[in-house]
């Protein structure tokens, strides 16, 4: 859909939000009697609300499928991206707006819709952003009073207030309060999807113990194969996360066994729903590749895979070589770990010439060779070198536990190694 034709149809929906929501004479619903028969069912006191067969969710829902398909297909790396971003911020008030009107008429089944709509948009998100204002104060700027009151009197009557106020807790209490409303809901898909929105912000937020636990009770991992495709896609994004949430927390061994099973499938970008993995013999028809790019995410929401596969390989690389120095065994030795961080080894054991590191595998090999070697001060260096821990947050505070853990490690093996075993 053309940029101007979608902020049309955005005012129009708002419009006819707030005529609605202004006058409760009025009520939109789904599924409705035919006029005559529900007025002679009706209470004496509810005969004069008159009910209109009509859907507003799946206006909302139309309009966030449009504008992430308009976020696909534009360059994310030109400025036209960022402006259509912007538009996120209209688009989250609208749901807002829609999410005041369900509760108000009390409506659960599209209340639970709406509210899965407005989850999606601030899940992933670390801090209060535009996009996740206070929607009321946008609304009192384009609005009727009438319309205004009428949209605070069904918030402050609701369990959850569309302009409940993300500068003292960030938007971890405002997601606390939109899951434990869907937890209650009825349809399972979405208490599932906002079990995992609630552990990836739980990662987000270096939340490790609580997430994880959320993860192993949700028993999600029994039963996510069975489950649809986006489904499928969010709890990669949501393991991934956890993944990186040991690793900037210090737990090596839980990131390195947390994100195995990704890595070990060699598809990464195609799990994450951030790449089409075409495989060699293989050839995709129009509609599978229709479908495939259907499902990429917008570039914003990705999670990169360079970063991903550093603290991946580390964290190998901290559990498997000082694990190989105190083996004798050749049998046991052969028993690798971390099967994809093996291959990568022993590539780098056959090459003849070995020159200065390029990439983040060339950096984490040579200092794997280090650490082998017992050089920790050169495998530190090599660590922390690495450019990529730029993107990572608090990434001094990385670098800095990365170093003690290496000389941990060469202190344990020195002096105690079968604490290694």
């Amino acid at each position: 859909m053309p940029i101007e034709l979608w902020v049309s149809a955005q005012r129009e929906v708002d419009q006819l939000v707030s005529i609605v929501a202004s006058d409760s004479s009025y009520s939109i619903e789904e599924v409705t009697d035919d006029y005559d028969e529900s007025i002679e069912r009706m209470p004496a006191n509810e005969k004069d609300v008159v009910r209109i067969r009509g859907s507003i969710i799946s206006f909302v829902d139309r309009l966030d499928d449009e504008f992430t398909k308009s976020l696909q297909n534009i360059d994310p790396h030109g400025t036209e991206y960022v402006d259509r971003l912007k538009d996120e911020k209209v688009l989250y008030c609208t749901i807002c707006r829609a999410q005041a009107f369900y509760e108000k008429t009390k409506q659960d089944d599209p209340l639970g819709r709406v509210i899965m709509r407005r989850l999606e948009h601030i899940y992933s998100k670390v801090r209060a952003c535009p996009c996740v204002v206070d929607p009321l104060v946008l609304i009192t700027l384009s609005q009727p009073d009438a319309v205004v009151q009428a949209l605070e009197s069904a918030a402050d009557s609701s369990e959850i207030k569309p302009n409940m106020s993300l500068t003292a807790q960030g938007t971890s209490g405002l997601i606390h309060a939109l899951c434990v409303h869907l937890y209650k809901a009825g349809n399972s898909l979405l208490r599932t999807r906002a079990m995992l929105s609630h552990i990836y912000h739980h990662a987000l937020h270096n939340d490790f113990h609580t997430a994880r636990d959320m993860l192993l009770m949700s028993h999600l991992q029994e039963s996510i194969h069975s489950a649809d495709v986006a489904t499928q896609i969010l709890y990669n994004r949501t393991v991934v996360q956890l993944g990186l949430c040991a690793f900037r927390s210090g737990l090596i061994k839980e990131a390195q066994s947390t994100l195995q099973d990704i890595f070990t499938t060699q598809r990464v970008k195609e799990l994450l729903a951030q790449g089409v993995h075409q495989q060699r013999f293989q050839v995709l028809t129009p509609d599978q590749e229709k479908a495939e790019k259907q499902r990429q995410l917008p570039f914003h929401m990705h999670i990169n895979t360079e970063l991903l596969e550093a603290a991946f390989l580390v964290s190998s690389m901290l559990v498997e070589i000082p694990l190989l120095a105190s083996i004798d065994s050749e049998e046991l030795k052969r028993k690798a770990i971390s099967k994809p961080f093996r291959r990568l080894l022993d590539f780098a054991d056959r090459q003849v010439f070995t020159g200065p590191p390029e990439s983040t595998r060339d950096h984490i090999m040579q200092a794997s060779k280090a650490l082998q070697d017992g050089e920790w001060e050169q495998c530190r260096d090599l660590i922390q070198s690495i450019k990529i821990w730029s993107l990572m947050p608090e990434a001094a505070a990385v670098k800095e536990m990365l170093a003690k853990y290496v000389l941990v490690l060469l202190l344990l093996f020195v002096h105690s190694p079968e604490l290694l075993l």
